[in-house]
């Protein structure tokens, strides 16, 4: 995608010229996304042990549950709204 980008702007070819080996291009592209997306899981994660810790043993299956079923929700209404 963010390769993509530089060609539109035009800027491509100033990459490709530089002293950088593809790989090298490729890998700083993507490390950005890559630690971003590290980051969310790591905060996602700690906030649902806090969540889930929190609740009592009869309780988490059902909030497991209602965890499932709004992801399954907010995927469907994301693929609908790509589709229009």
């Amino acid at each position: 995608m963010a390769l993509v980008r530089e060609r539109e702007r035009g800027t491509l070819e100033q990459l490709l010229v530089s002293p950088l080996s593809s790989a090298g291009l490729m890998l700083g592209k993507l490390v950005p996304y890559l630690c971003i997306g590290m980051a969310m899981a790591v905060v996602l994660f700690l906030v649902m042990r806090f969540v889930f810790s929190s609740l009592s043993k009869q309780y988490r299956s059902h909030a497991v549950f209602n965890v499932g079923v709004c992801l399954c929700v907010a995927q469907s209404r994301s693929a609908r709204r790509d589709l229009c």
